[in-house]
């Protein structure tokens, strides 16, 4: 087993986790408050109010995009990092900045290779040897891969990426990838494994990345000729996408209506 250094960065679900917590208890303490007391609450919790509004746009582009949204989240902590413990957003922010340069330069590598998969894969791998630690560099060789049909390297490529991975909510993204190389080898019992294992972890199965797998799940259903698990997994889906505009949701129905009747 691949041991991972404890990262002391907290998760950004955490923090917007006790962001909301905080906000609660401010509204609370609000009722019962008089005088100037009650105005130094009220605009307190309207920061907080402010803080969970970009929250939620953040988290609504998080999930509706292919690439993180890194200059969102860079623009999110500038604006409200004196909320919360200084030192950490610092770390988290050059955590992001990091992270942004190292997917531009990986999808560069990408689009300047288009349609011939061989050349971009030897590009990734070339770049892999050089940084073996790197957190995106497996992902995208685990993708081209997929795409040129070398399937088991794309399995071999994502686990090596799940192993890389310290944040629960980003391997649940991982699993996601690896079950749709499954689908892509019309291995659609090993997809739903894959997916009911990550479903079975806590936190998957009660936040908006449960959401996506749910999503994912019916698709492996459907493949599969199961349409009343893909209808029934697709409505789990919708039930949890807990975003502003409903963006899995909104797949999901579009999902469900194109299933024979």
């Amino acid at each position: 087993m691949v041991s991972r250094s404890k990262d002391k960065t907290p998760p950004v679900w955490l923090v917007f986790a006790l962001v909301g917590l905080i906000r609660w208890v401010l509204r609370a303490c609000e009722l019962f408050a008089v005088g100037r007391g009650k105005d130094k609450l009220r605009t307190i919790n309207r920061k907080f109010c402010e803080i969970d509004r970009d929250k939620n746009q953040l988290l609504s582009a998080v999930h509706s995009s292919k690439q993180p949204p890194y200059e969102m989240m860079t623009q999110f902590i500038g604006k409200h990092g004196d909320s919360v413990e200084q030192a950490n957003w610092q770390n988290t922010l050059g955590t992001i900045q990091t992270m942004r340069n190292e997917s531009k330069l990986l999808r560069g590598i990408v689009e300047a290779a288009g349609n011939d998969h061989s050349a971009a894969i030897q590009e990734l791998e070339a770049y892999i040897a050089s940084n073996p630690s790197s957190k995106f560099a497996h992902s995208f060789l685990g993708t081209a891969y997929r795409k040129a049909g070398r399937y088991d390297e794309s399995l071999s490529a994502l686990r090596k990426q799940l192993e890389l991975t310290e944040t629960d909510q980003i391997r649940v993204v991982r699993h996601i990838d690896i079950a749709e190389t499954y689908i892509a080898m019309q291995d659609y019992d090993s997809a739903i494994a894959e997916l009911e294992t990550t479903l079975a972890n806590a936190p998957a199965a009660s936040d908006n990345f449960g959401s996506m797998v749910y999503l994912q799940l019916g698709i492996a259903y459907n493949h599969k000729g199961n349409y009343k698990d893909a209808r029934r997994t697709w409505n789990q889906a919708i039930r949890q996408d807990r975003l502003p505009k409903k963006p899995l949701a909104k797949q999901a129905k579009q999902l469900i209506a194109a299933l024979p009747s």
